[in-house]
This record gives structure tokens, C-alpha cells and sequence, in this order.
């Protein structure tokens, strides 16, 4: 072995030679300074944090240029960020150069010649995913076990995808994880519907730099051009197989055909995730499934130039917003008359602002023309009236203004489809033309393409627009004039027998006509024009379960408007019968909302017609329309195994959800759901009403008793003490005193005896044994020692506090006869709040034992409790000490549990509360009189006992008419109705307070 003598002693030569452009003595000088100059590190820290780097980039320039050895990054001096992107400088551990290392493949503006990272690129579109997401963990680089180098990412032999094999220079091979995150998708911006902060909130919180704005701003410049690109060639791809779908079907059917029936199987890009399930929409999807094509001959009845009048006339488009393109037109069809196929196109637009029902004026949307054969985008548009630059002052030519509008929010719509559907450029160089529109009848979209046109378009309408249409204007005839209208009802007349009409006659428009001027004679009991489907033909006792009380309606001012109401939709049976559908276009709306939120505003620049664009590829590429963006931008492909996955799930969704026994699951859960819903919010009462929060606010404060003294709220605790306790007064009412208090808890037991100063009821005297003669208190001939009042209550108290901390008091009808009287005796002592610092709430045993009709005490004791241990106390029955004893017999004979005397326990709280109520009804009873004979004496009392007055009604009804009322009495307190949620009712005290006349019986 050959060894070469230096400055710090031999080293070996063939070491010394693998060091390249370096001499050996200049190696050998460098030797000994090497490691204290790589020892030092900068003042801040850049090690801190990950980065996502492009693993191959980096690999390759971790590689000094002056010694050809290998970098690393444990001698990193500085960092540049660019964005997502790392410039690093690194200062070589072998000849002490610095070199700069990129963490990702670099490209140039077109614009401004800026260089950007390939990563800020795939940032700006919305999805990068790196060969890998590097976890770079500076302080614990690997390093090689016997030589001490680190680990040079330049030596990998064999690149998996969580982990590497570095060949070292001892020709080990040494195997390390790089990181438990690769291959991670990140979605952001214009895919993902997320802008610059949200991006970088997430990138923080995973400790990545955030990307600065005008990065952003820069890479975006690369991007957009071919996101556009993309989007415009799916279209023009889509109008191509559109044509020759369309010729096929033409070349079979004799000619060309108005609208097949829905491909959502065959479609591999079809987006289901905007189905709705309601009962109308699944109607539709039902048509969808089993419809045959519709034969275009049918639209032949109805003269062009009649269609044409038509639409001139109805025309609410303002004419200022498009050109006359009728020359154009011409021109481009004469060329090859014979070649333009006229398509079919569904059409809707959407708006990025949610309309409020009073104002629309949203500063941007989108238009969408569907094929009608393939389901895909194949023209789109977004409009925009606003720019963040010109808002702020700048001049229209010293920035690219995203304002290609100048009309109001309405008239977008109309002016979009004259602009992607008769001057598009795309539609001449596919060779075909509008020939058909399948939309909804909200707007003016059909006049403006008719003027426009230089050839006639035939219209079909969106059943589901129509069937809400219907429906819509039912609840608004219930609102303003047949308040008898049912929900249900209105859910028969629109699902059941307009929707069924539809669906069971497609495609012929006679018997369409036929079919809706039916549906008023069905419902009104005439079956004499209904087909086989109707039960009730043969069955004059059917019961019509939908309607009010289950028999046909026999309204005939409603038969008069229903007749009129469907009559407008016979006469465009010509529209209505092809049974077109335009859920292909919300199911892209909805798209766009994911991209574009309706609660952010991009609008102010070129961002919206982006993701708008974005969209589109994603509608007819399918989740891989990625790969066609970064082609088109000259960026590396992405790992597309997610994509791929992504795409075979909306495939098989499609599939799936296209199924009938899956529609009609998902019917009958939304139907099971809404009963639920429609339970729980009987149970928890109004809680959200529009405008009606004050009425709430007023119901509950008119009910609140805290005005009178209430105990604080005290829950019984396990070890609550039960005391059975009993009375004797000097009659039946009220106002009569007590003569004995007992009680008894366990082996303790209480007993005292106070004179009356009134003198007793003579059945009360009888029936108890007790009279006052020559001022002495007597039971049975036998003189009792009295107690003054005032002791007897403190003895009393006293004696419930030794039982325990907290006492439950049990006895026979105490509720009703003896709580009231002991509240109210020690109340006029001013001992009342002492007694309820012990006493947590009363337990009533008569519904807990008793037995059919008998529930009288005496009578259950002489029943049940026999035997010589009981005939003592069963004659001193009436006798409150004896009272006591039998009862607490009676409970042990009926095991009635402690655990059920508390659960059954109302607290000493709410029976305050019920007390005080019954005070406020003696008060405002008088004042309700003149309901009675409108409503019960039950209900009048109630409203009494919750605060109402004849005053309160009036100004709940002038101010919210029924509905205020039907909240101001229905509103719950402690879980029940405050009076009653009977509409019944309600309505009958709405009629006296009006002074109107009862509704016309149906």
C-alpha cells in the first residue's frame, strides 16, 4: 500500500487522488483547517421547518463543481425562498467553495422573463404532487458509519418511494427512509377553489415558508394560458364527438333525433354530486333512466315562423349587449350548407352571488352549453362588470381588465348565450350550429338566441324548473288565499299528478295535453277521462290520504285557478313532452362553487374565468385534465396514481348512483329523514321562525315567574332523605289552618298539634275526630297540649334538618292538599326560606299506588295493610301521626322504590313556579271571559296561567297576523307548549280577535 507523506502525517494516495482537481499538497495544506471552518455555522438557524423538493433536482446538483465532490447539507450557509422553492448555498466540506443548490427544475415567464420553479406553477394550477414530499431534517443528516461522511443524495443507486440505497465510498450500502409523506397530494388555488392566504395558512400549519403574492401573481402568468388552452381543446373535442353522435343517431332514426335518453353510465366524466333527492328532481331521474329518444317529429307541428313570432314577442333582451351576427351566420353556412349539423345544447347559467329573492346583482357569472350526446362543456363563458385595478383608478390599457361586461346581473344570462351558442368560433371549425335548446323558462335566453339567429332553434323546457315553478305558485296561493292547503296536498298536486302526466306520457305531446288538463277532474273526483293508473276509478270509496279530510277537494274557486294555472303548461306541451333536462348544467354550477366560492369575490380579475376554465377540463378530462395542463405548460407530469383513483371513483359513482333501486333508497331515506326532522321539531317547538325572534322573546317573557320569590334550582342527590309527612286542618279549602303536622323518616318520628283560630268544618270535624271546646283542642274526647305556631314551625324545620342535608317530602295528594298549605302556613311565619334551604322538592304516592278507582289512603290501608300490626293505626286513621305510618306501609306493600319516589319528585322550584302561575290565573281569568265559547275553559285557563291577555293577542295579531299568534302561544316552556300548538285553536281565537268570518268549508 502506497502512502503519501503531508504536513499532518501519510495519508493513503489512492484516497489522495480521489480528490480531483485538488493537488495533494494543497488537500494536505487544507486538511487540518477544513474542519473548523465547516464547524462554523451561520448566526440564524436554517435548518428549522421542511421544504418540498423535487428529489431528482436536487440529487443532481448536490455536487461540488470545483472539487467534484459530493455536498451536504449539514454545511448549509444560507437560503433563498422562491415561493415553494429553495436556492441553497452550500459550502463544500473538501475544497471550502460555496455552491447553490436548487430544490426544483426552473422555467421562464413568457411575459416578464422572471425565472419560476415548476412547484409555484403546479401551486398556482392547484395540485403538485412531487416524486416526493422530502421531510428535510437538517440536524440529523445521515452519515456513513465507519468514514463519518454524510450522505450524498447524488449517490443513490435505487430510488423507491420511502426510502433510498446510498452507495458510500467503503461500498456499503447503507438504506434510509427520506420521509413518511411522499407522493401526498396538495390541492390548492384554482383546482381547489382556495386562494393565496388559504394556501398558506395550510402551508404553515405543516411548517412549510408560505409562497409570497407576486410569486403567486408570476407563476399564474405561466399557468393561465394553458389552462385556457386546455379547457377551449376539450370543448372543441366535445363539439366533434358531439357532431358525430349526432349524425349516428340521425342515420338511425331517419333524422335528427331531439333529445336520447340520459347517458350517465356511459359518460366516464359525468359528476352525479349535485343530484338533488328531493321527490321532484327524483322524478326526473327516473325519465332519465327509461326514456327512449324522442322523436323529433313531434316538434314539427308548431310552425318556425310561429315559434319564432313568438319569442320576438316575449323579448325582455336588451339588444345593445350583442351584435347582429345573422350575416356572419349565413356566410359560414354557405360555404358548406350541407356539412353544419344542427346539435342539441343544454344551457344554464350560474352566478357567483346568491341571489336574496329581492336583489340580484352579482358582479360575475358563468354560461355553459352542454352537449346533449356526451355531457360535456362544449362552450362556456364567464362574465365579469367589475375590476379591481379600474376600481381603483387605473385606466382600462394599463393592465388586463377582467370587465367584459356592461349590462345588469340579469341580462348576463341571455347575453352569454348569444355569444357561446351563435358567435362561436369553435361551433364553424366543428362544422355545426344550434339546432335545439334544452333550458329553463326564468329568462329571456330563448328570445335573444331567436333574434340573433339566422336559422329557427327549437326549445324544450327543464321538467324540473316546471314542476317547481307549479309548486311555488301552489304555496303562494296557500299563503295569500286557500289557507286549507296542505303541505300534502300540494306535494300530490306537483309530484303525483302533474309529474306523473309527464313522465308517463314523454315524447307525445297530444297525450301530455291531455294528461295535465286531467289532473283538476282526478282531484276533484271526475274519473271518467283517467286511465288504468288511477285506483280511484273503480273505487268510489278511495280515500285521497293527501288531501284534507282524505276526500277529493271541492273548492271551486281553486278548481277555477288550478284549471287556469294548467292550461298554461298544456300549451306548451310541445316544450314540456320531450322532457328535457338541464342537471347536467347545475351539476357544473356546482363544480364551479367548489373552485370559486360564492363567498369570495375573484371576480375583480382574471381568476374566476380561470377556474371557470379549470372546471371545464375537469368536466370533460375528468380528474387526469392535470396532465393535460402541465403538457400544455411544459411542466413535469404529475405522480397521476391519486388521479387515477379519483377518476375511477366518479366512475363508478356515476354508475352507481344511476341505479333504481338506489334512487329509491335514497327517496325513502329522505322521506324517513323528514319525518324525523318533522318529529324532533314538534317535541323541541319553534326555535327558528323568520321575523319571529321578538314574538319568542315576548312569549317567554310574559310566561316568567321570577317576578315572585323561587327557590334556586337544586337537583336531588342520591343521599337525599325521604320523609313522609301528613296534615290535619280545620276544613276543605284554602283558607283553612293547620291543626297537627306529622312526620316520619325511618325511626324518627314528629308530631305537634297547634289551636286554630277559626272554628272547624262540621264534616271536616266529623270525618277527623278534632273540635275546640271551651278553648282546648280535642281529638276524640281527649285534650290535646297545643304548640304556638311560630314553635311548632321552627320545631318542625328542625326536625327535617336532623333527617339530613337535603329532604324529599313524600305524602298522599300532597301536591294538590297539603304543599300548598304548608308553604303557605309557613310563609305567613316568614319561615319560609328556611324551610326550602332543606326541602329539594314533594313526591305525590297517589299516582304511584294507586289501585284502578280506589286511591283514597283509608281505603288502600283497609285493603291491603291487614293484620294486628295495622289495626291500631288503621283507627286512628285522620289522625296525622298514624296517616304516616300507613302510608309508608303502603309504599313498602307496593315496592315502590326510593329511586322512583325521587325520579317522580317535582322540585321545591318548579312547584313554586305552578304556585305562582295558579296566582297569576285567579288574576287574569276574569279578564279572558270573553273567549269562552270560542275556546275551552281548559285553554282559557292556561292562557291565564301563562301571562296571556286579550291585550297580548291583539298585538301579536296586528303585528304578524296567524303565524305570530300560532308562535306566541305555541312556544315551548320547560319542553310543552306554552298553551297550545293546535292550529284549530288558534284559528279560532285569530277569527274573534279579527272579527272574521269562518273560512268557507272545503
Amino acid at each position: 500500500m502506497h502512502a503519501v507523506r503531508g504536513k499532518c502525517g501519510f495519508v493513503k494516495k489512492s484516497k489522495a487522488e480521489r480528490c480531483g482537481k485538488v493537488s495533494r499538497v494543497q488537500f494536505l495544506r487544507h486538511s487540518a483547517s477544513r474542519h473548523e471552518v465547516v464547524a462554523k455555522q451561520p448566526d440564524h438557524d436554517l435548518r428549522k421547518g421542511r421544504r418540498i423538493v423535487d428529489l431528482k433536482t436536487l440529487a443532481t446538483n448536490m455536487w461540488c463543481d470545483n472539487c467534484n465532490d459530493s455536498l451536504s447539507l449539514r454545511h448549509l450557509q444560507s437560503e433563498e425562498s422562491r415561493g415553494l422553492a429553495s436556492i441553497f448555498t452550500v459550502r463544500c466540506h473538501r475544497c471550502l467553495a460555496l455552491a447553490q443548490v436548487i430544490s426544483d427544475k426552473p422555467t421562464r415567464s413568457p411575459k416578464s422573463g422572471r425565472l419560476v420553479f415548476s412547484v409555484n406553477c403546479k401551486a398556482a394550477f392547484g395540485e403538485f404532487q412531487l416524486p416526493c414530499w422530502v421531510q428535510l431534517h437538517f440536524r440529523s443528516s445521515p452519515t456513513c458509519f465507519r468514514c463519518g461522511m454524510s450522505v450524498h443524495m447524488g449517490n443513490i443507486t435505487c430510488a423507491v418511494i420511502v426510502s433510498f440505497i446510498h452507495s458510500c465510498m467503503h461500498g456499503l450500502l447503507l438504506v434510509f427512509s427520506i420521509s413518511n409523506k411522499c407522493a401526498f397530494p396538495v390541492t390548492a388555488c384554482i383546482d381547489t377553489g382556495v386562494a393565496h392566504d388559504q394556501l398558506n395558512k395550510f402551508l404553515s400549519a405543516v411548517n412549510v415558508p408560505p409562497i409570497p403574492r407576486n410569486t403567486m401573481k408570476v407563476a399564474e402568468g405561466i399557468v393561465s394560458p394553458a389552462i385556457i388552452q386546455t379547457a377551449h381543446n376539450s370543448c372543441q373535442e366535445a363539439i366533434e364527438e358531439e357532431r358525430e353522435l349526432t349524425l349516428k343517431a340521425s342515420r338511425s332514426e331517419g333524422e335528427l333525433s331531439a333529445l336520447p335518453e340520459e347517458r350517465a353510465v356511459d359518460n366516464p366524466a359525468l359528476n352525479t354530486s349535485n343530484a338533488s333527492d328531493s321527490p321532484t328532481e327524483q322524478i326526473s331521474e327516473e325519465w332519465a333512466v327509461d326514456d327512449p329518444a324522442f322523436n323529433s317529429s313531434i316538434a314539427s307541428d308548431c310552425p318556425t315562423e310561429e315559434i319564432s313570432e313568438e319569442w320576438v314577442v316575449d323579448d325582455p333582451f336588451n339588444s345593445s349587449h350583442a351584435s347582429d351576427c345573422r350575416t356572419e351566420q349565413a356566410e359560414v353556412n354557405q360555404d358548406k350548407p350541407d356539412d353544419v349539423v344542427p346539435i342539441t345544447c343544454k344551457y344554464d347559467f350560474g352566478w357567483n352571488k346568491r341571489g336574496n329573492g329581492h336583489a340580484y346583482d352579482s358582479h360575475s357569472g358563468h354560461g355553459s352549453a352542454i352537449g346533449n350526446y356526451t355531457n360535456k362543456v362544449v362552450a362556456y363563458d364567464a362574465m365579469s362588470k367589475y375590476c379591481a385595478l379600474c376600481a381603483r383608478g387605473h385606466s382600462a390599457q394599463d393592465h388586463e381588465c377582467a370587465i367584459n361586461y356592461g349590462g345588469s346581473s340579469k341580462g348576463m344570462e341571455p347575453f352569454t348565450a348569444v355569444k357561446i351558442l351563435l358567435k362561436n368560433e369553435q361551433f364553424s371549425q366543428g362544422r355545426v350550429r344550434l339546432g335545439t335548446l334544452v333550458g329553463d323558462a326564468d329568462s329571456s335566453t330563448m328570445a335573444a338566441l331567436s333574434r340573433e339567429s339566422a336559422f329557427p332553434i327549437r326549445k324544450f323546457l327543464d321538467l324540473n324548473h316546471g314542476l317547481k315553478a307549479f309548486s311555488r305558485a301552489l304555496w303562494v296561493l296557500k299563503k295569500s288565499t286557500f289557507k286549507w292547503l296542505t303541505a300534502e296536498a300540494i306535494k300530490n298536486l306537483t309530484s303525483r299528478c302533474l309529474g306523473y302526466a309527464l313522465a308517463q306520457n314523454r315524447g307525445d305531446v297530444e297525450a301530455t295535453r291531455r294528461a295535465i288538463m286531467n289532473i283538476p277532474e282526478h282531484v276533484y273526483g271526475n274519473h271518467t277521462s283517467c286511465g288504468d293508473w288511477c285506483k280511484a276509478k273503480d273505487n268510489p270509496n278511495y280515500v285521497f290520504k293527501d288531501f284534507p279530510s282524505k276526500q277529493p277537494l271541492r273548492d271551486p274557486a281553486f278548481k277555477a285557478t288550478l284549471i287556469k294555472m294548467l292550461q298554461d303548461m298544456a300549451d306548451n306541451a310541445e316544450q314540456l313532452a320531450p322532457g328535457g333536462s338541464i342537471q347536467q348544467n347545475e351539476s357544473f354550477n356546482h363544480m364551479v362553487a367548489t373552485r370559486a366560492p360564492k363567498s369570495r369575490h375573484y371576480c375583480g380579475t382574471n381568476s374566476n374565468y380561470l377556474r371557470v376554465s379549470a372546471t371545464v377540463s375537469y368536466k370533460n378530462l375528468g380528474a387526469e385534465h392535470s396532465e393535460a395542463v402541465f403538457k400544455s405548460a411544459n411542466l413535469s407530469p404529475t405522480v397521476n396514481a391519486f388521479r387515477v383513483s379519483v377518476q375511477r371513483r366518479r366512475e363508478w359513482k356515476a354508475r352507481y348512483q344511476s341505479r333504481l333501486d338506489v334512487k329509491s333508497r335514497r327517496l325513502h331515506l329522505k322521506t324517513k329523514n323528514l319525518w324525523a326532522e318533522a318529529d324532533a321539531a314538534r317535541k323541541d317547538g319553534p326555535s327558528y321562525e323568520s321575523g319571529m325572534s321578538g314574538v319568542m322573546e315576548r312569549a317567554v317573557a310574559s310566561s316568567d315567574c321570577s317576578s315572585d320569590w323561587l327557590p334556586p334550582p337544586c337537583d336531588i342527590s342520591p343521599d337525599c332523605a325521604v320523609v313522609y309527612v301528613d296534615i290535619e286542618t280545620t276544613g276543605f279549602l284554602a283558607t283553612d289552618q293547620i291543626v297537627q303536622v306529622a312526620a316520619k323518616c325511618g325511626d324518627r318520628q314528629f308530631s305537634v298539634f297547634m289551636m286554630p283560630t277559626v272554628s272547624f268544618h262540621a264534616i271536616a270535624s266529623a270525618k277527623t275526630g278534632f273540635k275546640v271546646f271551651r278553648g282546648e283542642l280535642m281529638y276524640r274526647e281527649e285534650v290535646l297540649t297545643t304548640t304556638p305556631p311560630l314553635n311548632a314551625a321552627e320545631q318542625f324545620i328542625t326536625f327535617l334538618a336532623e333527617c339530613g342535608p337535603q329532604v324529599l317530602l313524600v305524602g298522599h295528594n300532597i301536591i294538590r292538599f297539603d304543599a300548598p298549605r304548608i308553604v303557605q302556613w309557613l310563609e305567613d311565619l316568614s319561615c319560609l326560606k328556611d324551610f326550602c334551604e332543606v326541602v329539594c322538592g314533594f313526591t305525590d304516592t297517589k299516582p304511584l299506588i294507586k289501585q284502578g278507582k280506589v286511591g283514597g289512603q283509608e281505603e288502600l290501608a283497609k285493603t291491603y295493610l291487614v293484620g294486628p300490626e295495622w289495626e291500631v293505626h288503621r283507627q286512628g286513621a285522620h289522625n296525622a301521626s298514624s296517616d304516616v305510618i300507613l302510608l309508608e306501609g303502603l309504599v313498602r306493600h307496593f315496592k315502590v322504590g326510593v329511586n322512583t319516589l325521587k325520579t317522580s319528585a317535582v322540585s321545591s322550584r318548579e312547584f313554586f313556579m305552578n304556585r305562582a302561575m295558579l296566582k297569576r290565573r285567579r288574576f287574569l281569568l276574569p279578564q279572558l271571559a270573553e273567549l269562552k265559547g270560542k275556546v275551552s275553559d281548559l285553554m282559557i285557563g292556561r292562557m291565564a296561567a301563562h301571562g296571556v291577555t286579550i291585550s297580548d293577542l291583539q298585538r301579536e295579531f296586528d303585528k304578524n297576523g296567524v303565524p305570530g299568534l300560532t308562535i306566541f302561544l305555541g312556544m315551548h316552556i320547560n319542553g310543552k307548549p306554552r298553551v297550545t300548538a293546535s292550529k284549530k285553536i288558534v284559528n279560532a281565537i285569530a277569527e274573534h280577535i279579527s272579527g272574521k268570518e269562518n273560512l268557507p268549508p272545503l
